[in-house]
């Protein structure tokens, strides 16, 4: 059956990356870096278990999936948190995660899953650009800007996008800039979506999750 098919594969792919893993951390010398950035969560359990065994100084890049531990909506959901969880607990030497923001790191610490010596942000610069004169002119075109990735507004105050968007409502409608939202949107955006953001978020079929296709993607 195709169950069947899928099950096989994964557990093919599963066992390839445990292979990758060592075959990684058996090559590492004293100085080198291991950026770990995959989305499987089940990959990133056996590394973590892996590493303990290694000194090898290693960054692991945390994603959405981390947002299940407050906001899981069925059992798979439910089972990726419980696996990030135990991830976090496992303690393994030089072993450091990033965020990719600070609102993110900050709700993790809060809350006793990570320490502050063991987890780092991605800093995004920003000026108060709405109350200052425009300096540099790029070029006549529409100017896009994008949100990619789950729109959410706890760990990633997605719903700002919507309210500069709304700043900018008459350059949008002289199509001197626009705003998009690429990937997943919880239910948190909802009361903050306007006519300004246009949202493409996939599948739109009841309990199903809203993810684009790899090659809408």
């Amino acid at each position: 059956s195709s169950v069947f098919i899928k099950s096989l594969n994964y557990f093919r792919k599963e066992s390839f990356r445990i292979f990758s893993f060592v075959h990684i951390l058996n090559k590492c010398k004293k100085d080198d870096w291991i950026v770990l950035s995959i989305t499987t969560f089940t990959s990133f359990l056996w590394f973590k278990i892996l590493k303990v065994f290694y000194k090898v100084k290693t960054i692991a890049v945390l994603h959405g999936e981390v947002s299940f531990i407050y906001n899981a909506k069925n059992i798979l959901e439910q089972f990726d948190a419980f696996i990030h969880k135990l991830i976090f607990k496992i303690k393994a030497p030089n072993f450091y995660y990033l965020t990719l923001n600070k609102i993110e790191k900050q709700i993790l610490i809060r809350d006793g899953y990570l320490k502050e010596n063991e987890v780092f942000e991605i800093e995004h610069p920003y000026t108060n650009f709405l109350d200052s004169e425009p300096r540099y002119y790029i070029s006549n075109s529409c100017i896009n800007i994008g949100h990619i990735g789950t729109l959410d507004k706890l760990t990633k105050n997605s719903h700002l996008l919507f309210e500069v968007a709304e700043a900018f409502k008459n350059e949008i409608k002289e199509s001197k800039i626009s705003f998009k939202g690429i990937g997943l949107m919880t239910a948190s955006i909802l009361p903050y979506k306007n006519d300004y953001v246009d949202v493409l978020v996939g599948n739109e079929m009841d309990n199903k999750p809203k993810y684009l296709s790899r090659a809408e993607y």
